[in-house]
């Protein structure tokens, strides 16, 4: 509910009533606001000592302070004489420059509480007297607060130009008419105010606190305009308005006590005046008294009338004695006010006058001693400015190339690449995730190119170029020639240097060299003032630096935050920036991750967190190095590109990752160029020693070396400067990597954790390795637990071969069974085998035995994948092959690595030769692959072996051997060791021993199931020895030829599959059969033959071959393309079992007299198997036993002659017969009708009725097939044909038995064919003929 506040009948009382309370409401909303930046300001001005009080620092005489009145005696000083005090001097000369006019009021306030109440700060900027009891911002008056607002410079950037335009002191200015509008409410004559100006009080009154810049943002400015609003509308409600008249009373209390101070002074000056005119008029009376009795002596003789007229007189004369008495009571009381006021007003001008003309002269001198102190201070700056940049120029623009020689160093713009810096974002759990590249100085300092990163980390590994990143961001900023430009250019990276060079100084510090310090002003008093100052300026420079840090624009760098170590007792985690402003300075902290892993680090106080993840172009890197340290007679791009292939086949382009190791390896390389070999003979466990010693050399520089008497447990060790002293760290961090690496848990086994780690290293083996730079360590979401892996996993791999190498019992105790968990676990280990060869070949000699044991299950279930050489099949076969050159490499001698499967081509030819000669034995697979001209030349360059001109392979001992596949042109084929040698780079030898010591060599590769040759070349003798071996074999195998140079001639393609004296030979269908192929079978010892041939071009060697197989028994033969010489050769053949059918199916036969005769020679023959298009007539061999016979398609008629002629045969035959029931039918007329026409089964059942009329002939199958129609003139070919019928036959095998017969194989493939859709119905016989004499 609004009260009324017309509590006064005169409106302009109750005015001035209202703009009372108005300016009491003000000050309470400017209230928290004053608070809140007076603390600002504390902060800004800085800390005193606390212990000095404000005489101490005010020198004597200083007006209006000091008036000695007596020569040795200072009222203001007193006992206390002044003391320069460094710290509370500057805060005070902090106080002075934020005051508008220099002169703050001293006397107010009590410098000994400067460190801790703002408020005493606040106090300087009161008006001078009457203020000093004042013990808070509440309790001083409105003309208090807008005092402080006018006189201090801080609320400059509070306010916005419309209360601060015009600046003080022009009346005009918003601020100064607020304040105006106080005096003239506190010092009004009559308490009025009209409503003009009462509604322009108001107005000045609410924009101060809607002030846009603070206050309409402040709770209690909010507030305080509202009451504002409500109390000039008269809307403030009983509470409000109870409130604000308490408060307003309080004031008026205090007012009407200054009032009643005011009256007693006044009524004492009436009182002594009326005192002096009592004493006045009392010595008038009686000197009145005494002149009536004189003259009433000397009228006493006068008549009655002079009496009475005497009476008259005197009562006359008494009545104008009291009017004269109040005339002149009221005069002198009148004067005695205009006195007052006369004097009250010149001592106020006076002062004013007088305080005017101070503040001026002081101003003038002020600014005439700033003039002074800047110019010195602008000159002392920039003499400091330059010396600065000379000294970074003497110690940060070379950089060492070798973390091992630091005296090898070159400028850094001479080598410096551009760094791969990616920005991580700290996601609300704290997880840190990977985010966008940082290319320019610009995205590091700046977010959304507005906000500037006023703490930015830079983490990264060890030797990632963190450091070289800071020295080249100083080099940039010393660069003051280097055009600085607004746009640069954007395909450049951190080339935008103006965002840096708007730094005024940069401080680069080294954290490693100011160990147990936390000041970084102290820090770079060390490291930079004492370097460049001698020992009589240091501390004024000292000085100079504590205001530049307060004044000027700065970057502070500190390098290697991880290197730094806090005092003891001390729980800081990084040094103190104290003394620097936050808005003047910038800080860049580099660190490795795992300090920055500590909880103590607040993400809060993180702007900006990057990773240094090495060089994004390894290659001009390699240039930059080279063009430094290369002779100039070798060529830079080639020298470059050499040592690129050399990283890449060594797979170490993850060194990209650390400039550090990156550039050892190219100066290694580079020391070693005029060394045999130095490139392919280069050794990882040696670069890998070299990488350890730099590393270990960061947390222990001490040197020490192995000896005699302190010998090494590896080899190459012997030869470092740094690792002996640290061995035994070496040796428990190494132990961890294996531990770690063999984990039961493999996703723990190469990222880990702070309790995992602590199984093997304790906390100070821990802290060895993280300053080492061996392991990493970085923060994960979890507060408790760090994500920690090594730096490298191969450098992780090169530890765990060490620990194994001096362990070996670790073999059979550990590996043996990781390797059993899963079938390509010997992957995880193949690297640490690799170092295991060149640091223990003894050990890598057992384990290769292992591995290779896992290996060979594995291709056993996958044998196939040999033969097509996928790359998964050549993994331990690398690691093997690298595993021997690293032997080689370390001169290890007794090298007997085991491996069973052999894919061998020019380039690792010499190698693996080597690796065979001591694997043949236990050989499973062997693929060579090496053609004529491209690799003689790597014959010249041998591996811990004589060069040669030609390298052999003797299969002779081959007694595991299953797959054997060669390939390429540059492959031999020899029958012995005594054989004349050929010229090409390759050649196999089939057997060791002279074949003419015995007719048939003995067996050999007794195990072999695939050999496959392709463009190789080999002779006839040693083809036929091949044979020979394959005819021999328990199992079966299959030998394939593709290109195969042979006596000159070629076989394009051809298959062999042998088992027990069976062979199958196959040619490809577009080629014709080669001749020496049948000079290789003649006289053979072969029981089974199978021919699989496209066109025979070559009868009558055939047929002379097949005659000197005097052992063959049965043979299969399956020819195309009508060929006539198949019939010659079979002529006068005395084998038993014959089958004879098309390359496509079927035999279209144009010559059936010639076959006729041919079949009628065999006179031996007592089994026939073919499959014919059509039926031809057949003179069949009296000892046939055994006829099957399929058509596609027969006739009645022919069934009836086939029939006849089988009844004819002198000899019991067992006939197997099935056909179709249809006929080709050649006619075509539109639309087309199907090929074949198909004939009712019920016309062949009278001939079934005929057979079983005879006594010599017994039906024993009469089957009809039938198949499904779908529509006209198509049928479902994949239907299956289902049994319509038996004629009325009693069938006594209702079993399939021609299951092996390749020719019913073929016929039920060919008439389930689309071509043979007109076939429905087919039919199956089985007779069983017996000739009437044995009937």
């Amino acid at each position: 509910m609004a009260a009324n506040t017309h509590l006064i009948g005169d409106k302009e009382t109750h005015n001035w009533f209202k703009a009372c309370i108005g300016l009491n409401v003000t000050k309470e909303g400017l209230t928290n606001f004053l608070c809140a930046e007076l603390q600002k300001v504390h902060t800004s001005v800085g800390r005193s000592c606390g212990n000095c009080p404000i005489e101490n620092l005010i020198q004597c005489p200083t007006n209006p302070y000091c008036n000695k009145r007596k020569r040795n005696y200072c009222p203001f000083h007193k006992s206390q004489k002044p003391q320069p005090c460094p710290i509370c001097d500057n805060v005070k000369h902090n106080i002075i420059i934020h005051h508008r006019y220099g002169g703050p009021s001293w006397r107010n306030t009590r410098a000994e509480k400067w460190a801790l109440n703002y408020w005493e700060i606040g106090k300087c900027y009161l008006p001078p007297d009457g203020y000093s009891s004042i013990s808070s911002v509440q309790e001083s008056d409105f003309n208090g607060v807008i005092s402080i607002m006018l006189n201090c410079l801080h609320f400059q950037t509070c306010l916005s130009p419309l209360c601060l335009s015009p600046p003080p002191p022009d009346k005009q200015c918003p601020l100064e008419k607020v304040r105006q509008i106080g005096r003239d409410v506190r010092h009004t004559s009559d308490c009025k105010v009209t409503d003009a100006d009462l509604q322009d009080y108001f107005k000045t009154l609410s924009t101060l606190l809607a002030d846009p810049q603070c206050l309409q943002h402040d709770p209690s400015a909010i507030i305080a305009c509202t009451r504002l609003s409500d109390l000039q509308n008269d809307r403030l409600s009983f509470e409000e308005l109870g409130k604000l008249l308490k408060e307003v009373n309080q004031t008026l209390e205090e007012a009407k006590k200054t009032g009643k101070r005011f009256s007693e002074m006044a009524e004492r000056t009436l009182s002594k005046h009326l005192q002096k005119l009592d004493a006045t008029n009392q010595l008038g009376l009686i000197r009145l008294k005494n002149k009536t009795t004189v003259g009433e002596q000397r009228l006493h003789s006068k008549t009655k009338v002079g009496e009475h007229r005497l009476e008259r007189k005197t009562q006359f004369g008494a009545q104008k004695i009291e009017s004269m008495t109040q005339y002149g009571e009221q005069r002198i009381e009148k004067k005695t006010n205009d006195a007052d006021q006369c004097i009250d007003g010149k001592v106020h001008d006076v002062t004013q006058r007088i305080e005017i003309s101070v503040q001026q002269g002081i101003e003038r001198m002020q600014q005439a001693a700033n003039k002074t102190a800047q110019a010195d201070y602008e000159r002392e700056v920039a003499d400091f400015r330059r010396r600065l940049v000379e000294h970074y120029n003497d110690t940060s623009s070379n950089v060492p190339l070798s973390v091992l020689d630091q005296s090898l160093d070159k400028r850094i713009t001479d080598i410096y690449a551009t760094p791969k810096m990616h920005r991580f974002d700290i996601t609300n759990d704290g997880k840190r995730v990977k985010k966008e590249q940082v290319l320019t100085y610009k995205e590091l300092f700046y977010t959304h190119d507005t906000k500037s990163n006023r703490r930015v980390y830079v983490q990264g590994e060890p030797g990632s170029g963190k450091s070289t990143f800071a020295a080249k961001l100083v080099h940039d900023w010393c660069d003051e020639n280097r055009p600085s430009t607004a746009a640069p250019n954007k395909n450049a990276s951190f080339d935008n240097v103006f965002i840096i060079q708007n730094f005024r100084f940069i401080f680069f510090l080294s954290l490693g060299e100011s160990r147990c310090q936390t000041e970084v002003t102290h820090m770079i008093k060390k490291q930079i003032i004492d370097t460049m100052y001698s020992d009589e300026k240091r501390d004024v420079m000292y000085t100079l630096l504590l205001k530049i840090i307060e004044t000027e624009t700065c970057l502070v760098i500190r390098d290697g935050l991880d290197e730094w170590v806090a005092p003891d007792g001390s729980n800081l985690p990084e040094p103190s920036m104290a003394g620097f402003l936050k808005d003047k300075c910038a800080v860049l902290t580099t660190s490795r991750p795992w300090k920055l892993a500590d909880e103590r680090f607040k993400n809060s106080r993180i702007d900006i967190l990057v990773e240094i993840e090495g060089i994004s172009d390894s290659y001009t890197f390699s240039e930059r190095v080279l063009r430094c340290i290369l002779d100039k007679s070798k060529d830079l791009k080639t020298t470059a590109m050499e040592i690129r292939s050399f990283i890449e086949e060594r797979w170490l382009t993850w060194l990209s990752n650390s400039p550090m190791l990156y550039t050892l390896v190219i100066c290694t390389w580079v020391d070693t160029m005029e060394e045999e070999e130095h490139l392919n003979g280069s050794s990882l466990c040696a670069l890998y020693t070299t990488f350890l010693e730099s590393l270990c050399k960061k947390a222990n520089d001490t040197t020490g070396f192995f000896n005699d008497l302190n010998p090494p447990h590896v080899k190459c060790f012997s030869r470092t400067s740094y690792l002996r002293p640290i061995i035994q760290n070496v040796d428990v961090i190494s132990k961890a990597a294996f531990h770690l690496l063999c984990s039961p848990e493999k996703e723990k086994s190469i990222v880990f954790n702070d309790q995992e780690l602590s199984n093997y290293l304790t906390p100070s083996e821990q802290e060895f390795a993280l300053k080492a730079g061996l392991i990493s360590k970085r923060k994960t979401k979890r507060a408790l637990n760090s994500s920690i892996s090594f730096i490298h996993k191969s450098m992780q791999e090169f530890l765990a071969a060490y620990h194994i190498a001096h362990n070996e019992h670790l073999i059979d105790d550990v590996i043996s069974g990781y390797l059993g968990r899963h079938s390509d676990a010997y992957r995880d280990v193949s690297q640490v085998f690799i170092f295991l060869c060149g640091l223990n070949v003894s050990a890598a000699n057992t384990l290769s035995g292992i591995i290779n044991e896992h290996h060979i299950k594995i291709s056993n279930v996958h044998a196939h994948r040999f033969i097509l050489n996928l790359p998964e099949h050549d993994a331990f076969q690398s690691t093997i092959e690298a595993g021997y050159r690293e032997a080689v490499s370390n001169d290890q001698t007794g090298i007997l690595l085991r491996l069973s499967h052999f894919y061998i081509v020019g380039k690792n030819l010499m190698v693996m030769n080597n690796i065979w000669r001591e694997n043949k034995s236990n050989a499973l697979a062997l693929k060579i692959l090496v053609y004529d001209e491209t690799d003689r030349a790597i014959l010249s360059s041998s591996t811990h072996s004589e060069p040669t001109s030609q390298v052999e392979f003797h299969l002779s001992s081959c007694i595991n051997l299953k797959y054997l596949i060669l390939l390429g042109s540059g492959i031999h084929m020899q029958d012995s060791s005594s054989s004349v040698s050929p010229t090409l780079p390759v050649c196999i030898v089939l057997n060791s021993a002279n074949p003419a010591q015995s007719a048939y060599p003995l067996p050999l590769m007794p195990c072999i199931e695939y050999i496959g040759l392709e463009y190789i070349t080999c002779s006839s003798t040693w083809l036929r020895s091949l044979f020979i071996t394959l005819l021999t074999l328990e199992q079966n195998a299959v030998c394939e030829l593709t290109d195969v140079s042979c006596q000159g001639t070629f076989i394009d393609s051809a298959k062999l599959s042998c088992f027990k004296k069976t062979l199958a030979y196959k040619s490809e269908s577009s080629f014709p059969e080669c001749d020496v192929l049948w000079e290789v079978l003649y006289g053979l010892h072969i029981k089974s033959l199978s021919l699989d041939i496209s066109i025979i071009n070559y009868a009558d060697s055939i047929s002379q071959s097949l005659l000197s197989l005097t052992h063959l028994e049965t043979l299969s033969i399956k020819v195309g393309n009508y060929s006539t010489g198949l019939w010659k050769a079979l002529h006068g053949l005395n084998i038993k079992s014959l089958i004879i059918r098309d390359r496509h199916g079927y035999l279209n036969v144009k010559h059936a007299e010639t076959i006729a005769q041919s079949l009628s020679s065999l006179k031996q023959l007592e089994k026939l198997s073919i499959f014919l298009q059509t039926y031809i007539d057949i003179k069949l061999p009296q000892s046939l036993k055994y006829l099957h016979i399929y058509c596609v398609t027969l006739l009645p008629s022919e069934l009836h002659e086939l029939v006849g002629t089988l009844s004819a045969c002198t000899r019991t035959v067992e006939s197997k017969l099935e056909f179709g029931c249809a006929s080709f039918n050649d006619a075509r007329v539109k639309p087309i009708p199907p090929r074949v026409k198909p004939i009712p089964p019920e016309e062949y059942i009278s001939i079934q009725q005929k057979l079983g009329t005879l006594n010599h002939v017994a039906v024993k199958r009469f089957r009809i097939l039938h198949r499904r129609i779908i529509k006209l003139w198509e049928y479902d070919a994949a239907s299956p044909w289902s049994v319509r019928g038996i004629g009325g036959v009693q069938d006594d095998n209702t079993d399939d038995d021609n299951v092996n017969d390749v020719a019913y194989k073929s016929f039920v493939t060919a008439i389930s064919a689309s071509r043979c859709n007109g076939i429905i119905n087919r039919i199956a016989m089985r007779l069983l003929i017996t000739p009437s004499s044995n009937s």
